[in-house]
């Protein structure tokens, strides 16, 4: 009997400490998947991010400004080699230009979040990335509605989500007001130059022809499957547009004005109404967008404006 009764008692002990140990793991397990949050991104990927990450990757110059327009800084441990805005980027580590990413670089940063664009970053170093078991939340903008989205999104999966949202109101209000100014307007015929050799331009379906619109003026490039289009000189001249704007910028610009001027039948050429724009603002889809359109914007309608924020060929 007393026999009996010690393997009882030692049994009892036995389950007691069992319990106590699926205990302690369920707790742990309770409390990990409690530290983080599924979301899907722009790619309707379902993605497992802690929840306020602390060391977070920016795969593109845009996400960089965003990051820290809803208030990030310290959290912000890489960025791409043309982060330039806000100044405090500079001093990030680079982890290579958005094209040309360099995994080892990324990895050695221990993130725990990082923020892609499918709109330049290669995908096989994204799901490289994602085989690593890194956590990476990909955007894809195609239009202005696409960046204010964007804000949302990265502010609400780095615990940011009151300042995101603030700013996306903030930068639809300004976007709008300027649109207001331009919608009962003439439209002007607009030719926008990515480069100059070859002549890279933007179709319909990029949101810097949008913001072409929104400015009260009209894209001379026509529906094409090609975001990003090469465009003959030829068909320029045909579609004569009233403004020439240009991203070719440094060195090249006044070799650009010179190259424009040998086309002077082009009423954009013969009126002097060619101009330089900041890539940045333009290109980018961040919140400086809002400073892109207004740019655009005074130049193509100074009328309802008080003053214009952009630099013609005929001044330089």
């Amino acid at each position: 009997m007393r026999s009996c009764a010690t393997t009882l008692l030692c049994l009892s002990k036995w389950l007691v400490l069992i319990s106590c140990l699926c205990l302690l793991v369920f707790t742990q397990v309770s409390i990990s998947l409690a530290d983080t949050a599924t979301y899907s991104d722009d790619l309707k990927r379902v993605v497992t991010i802690k929840i306020k990450p602390i060391r977070i990757v920016s795969l593109a110059p845009s996400i960089t400004e965003i990051l820290f327009a809803i208030g990030l800084n310290e959290e912000i441990v890489g960025v791409t080699q043309f982060s330039n805005y806000p100044p405090e980027a500079a001093k990030k580590p680079r982890v290579g230009s958005y094209v040309k990413l360099n995994i080892e670089a990324i990895v050695e940063l221990s993130p725990d979040l990082i923020v892609a664009t499918a709109d330049g970053n290669p995908r096989e170093i994204v799901e490289r990335l994602e085989s690593l078991g890194l956590s990476v939340f990909v955007i894809y903008p195609k239009d202005i509605n696409d960046i204010y989205r964007n804000i949302r999104a990265i502010a609400m999966i780095t615990g940011k989500k009151e300042n995101g949202e603030k700013l996306a109101r903030s930068l639809k209000k300004r976007i709008d007001m300027i649109s207001a100014k331009t919608s009962r307007v003439d439209r002007r015929k607009v030719f926008f130059q990515l480069s100059k050799q070859p002549l890279y331009t933007v179709a319909p379906s990029t949101f810097i022809a949008r913001l072409i619109r929104l400015a009260g003026g009209v894209n001379i490039v026509s529906s094409t499957k090609i975001r990003y289009p090469v465009y003959s000189m030829e068909e320029v001249v045909r579609s004569n547009p009233e403004y020439i704007f240009s991203t070719v910028m440094g060195t090249e610009t006044v070799d650009l004005f010179a190259f424009w001027k040998r086309w002077d039948t082009i009423d954009a050429v013969r009126e002097g109404n060619l101009f330089t724009i900041n890539p940045d603002l333009i290109n980018r889809p961040s919140p400086r967008i809002a400073d892109g359109l207004e740019t655009l914007a005074k130049i193509i309608h100074p009328e309802i404006f008080t003053e214009t924020n952009a630099t013609s060929g005929q001044d330089r």
